[in-house]
């Protein structure tokens, strides 16, 4: 997630880290919270919309007829996921443009004018505030309140205990602040009482900053949690800088636990996870055993199948910065990216579509924690859906909702980073109309090499007269105009992820432009 985060709330930190969770805790919290949902996810909409007056989801359900007492009725009569569709099907969704504020949300007779704030809880308090990326007017505030995290706490220990990691040695090759990743997964461990043995990142410690948030704020800040970390026996590593291109560095340290006999834990991109094992693999080491959690982008079986060769197990997390955790795989997966879908605090559909359908993913909260309220609204992903049992600890909780193939068409996703296909035209079509050109004459075309490695090339069209760096000029702007953007900028030019190209695009056979294709044509 490309993310800025500051520190809010200091006392709330230290309540949060006082009060320990067991493992028995956290099964028998979240078996509550599904077996409970169709009244958690009323209570909700009750007290995060309908009691808002300035709700857009409130104006939305008002404008289709449906009060709070006709949710209820639907809900008890369909379920939650059945009154969804329902509503879905009479205009009460949100896109993520419009969730966004990239454009007013627009049905029969209705015009809400609002920006990504109106999608907000009433009910943020202090915790890690961040704001993803986006232009510097429409970048969403996000906070994570401690609630909130303890709530990822639990289901992230029933992961890991599942998957038999919870006392493995562990460690992060993820950003650190001002990236939100890496600081939400030490502060989810140090819950219960686990810590990191390494934290490799991509960037030096605050070395990338935001339009809200400083590198004084964001010292303090992390000083702020190292402090309390520590106090409860959780001290946070020091940073060791390991760039995308020197993963034999992170490939090195899980050996020596291997040879140990402590096949080690991972947080890390997908990417990530790609260039360790193909790290180990060229260097002759064993990673037999070793776990590596992954999110930021789809493990797809190609990937899956070429980090299994190191002897890893790829395990995908689904997480959103709007969303925070949605779900993750068992060690029951029938697929690659197989994944239970958190029913403790999301409800999922379809859009327009029935169970074991693939299309337009919609998620609706049901925490009354959530930092953004969520209500048949897009996040810009497409998803399989399905309903099954599964033995697995998920599974004996309740969770029968699975999601699998998960892509976006929204958003562009390298490296762990996410920019929203709007945001990144806006800004290649000013360099292509300067030197003469107009938004037909570049193309993005996302592509894998044989290991997984995704990266995205830019096709320009070779007749235009393009001066200086292109590449260059684009990064400069992805960190100078989009809210998040730093970040992102910092870690695509370590893993040389974008590339530009000379090259006529591609057109449909109607003449229509793709701005987004899959592969090279």
């Amino acid at each position: 997630m490309a993310l800025k985060s500051r520190i809010a709330g200091g006392f709330g930190l230290l309540l949060f880290l006082s009060r320990p969770l067991e493992h028995g805790e956290a099964l028998s919290q979240v078996t509550r919270q599904v077996a409970g949902r169709e009244d958690r996810f009323l209570a909700s909409a009750r007290d995060l919309i309908y009691a808002d007056s300035e709700s857009p989801y409130r104006k939305l359900l008002e404008w289709s007829g449906c009060a709070y007492g006709d949710l209820i009725a639907a809900v008890r009569r369909r379920g939650i996921e059945g009154a969804l569709s329902e509503l879905h099907d009479a205009g009460v969704h949100v896109t993520l443009e419009e969730f966004k504020g990239l454009r007013p949300i627009i049905r029969k007779g209705l015009l809400i004018e609002s920006g990504p704030e109106a999608f907000d809880s009433t009910r943020s308090s202090g915790g890690i505030a961040a704001s993803t990326s986006g232009s510097r007017s429409t970048g969403t505030q996000v906070m994570f309140g401690w609630d909130l995290i303890a709530e990822h706490a639990a289901t992230e220990m029933l992961l890991e205990e599942l998957h038999g990691a919870l006392d493995s040695p562990r460690a992060l090759w993820l950003p650190v602040p001002p990236g939100l990743s890496g600081i939400h997964a030490v502060l989810i461990h140090a819950k219960y009482r686990r810590r990191y043995e390494r934290w490799f990142t991509q960037i030096p410690r605050f070395s990338v900053t935001s339009q809200s948030i400083d590198a004084r704020t964001l010292r303090l800040g992390s000083m702020a949690i190292g402090a309390a970390c520590a106090l409860y026996g959780c001290r946070i590593p020091r940073a060791e800088v390991v760039p995308a291109d020197e993963a034999l560095e992170v490939a090195r340290w899980m050996a020596e636990k291997v040879a140990a006999g402590h096949p080690p834990v991972v947080r890390a991109y997908a990417s990530g996870a790609i260039r360790v094992a193909e790290a180990a693999l060229e260097a002759g080491l064993s990673l037999e055993g070793s776990i590596i959690f992954c999110g930021g982008e789809p493990a797809t079986p190609a990937r899956s199948a070429f980090v299994e060769r190191a002897g890893i197990r790829l395990i995908p997390r689904y997480s959103a910065a709007d969303a925070g955790l949605i779900g993750a795989a068992c060690d029951m997966m029938q697929e690659a990216d197989d994944m239970h879908i958190y029913t403790n605090r999301f409800a999922a559909i379809i859009a327009g579509g029935t169970d074991q359908a693939h299309g337009p993913l919609l998620l609706s909260t049901l925490s009354p924690h959530t930092s953004k309220v969520l209500f048949n609204t897009s996040i810009g992903d497409t998803a399989t859906l399905s309903s099954r049992a599964c033995a697995c600890t998920f599974g004996m909780t309740g969770m029968d909702l699975h999601l699998s193939n998960v892509r976006s068409s929204e958003k562009v996703t390298h490296e762990g980073m996410n920019v929203n296909v709007v945001e990144l035209e806006r800004l290649v079509t000013g360099i292509v109309e300067r030197a003469g050109g107009s938004p037909s004459d570049f193309q993005f075309w996302s592509v894998e090499d044989s290991s997984g490695v995704s990266r995205l090339e830019l096709a320009i069209d070779p007749r235009l007269d393009l001066s200086g760096d292109v590449e260059k000029e684009l990064l400069h702007q992805l960190g100078a105009e989009l809210r998040g953007g730093g970040l992102t900028a910092e870690i695509w030019s370590q893993g040389t992820t974008l590339s530009i190209l000379r090259q006529p695009v591609q057109h449909s056979g109607r003449g229509k432009l793709h701005p987004v294709l899959k592969r090279r044509p």
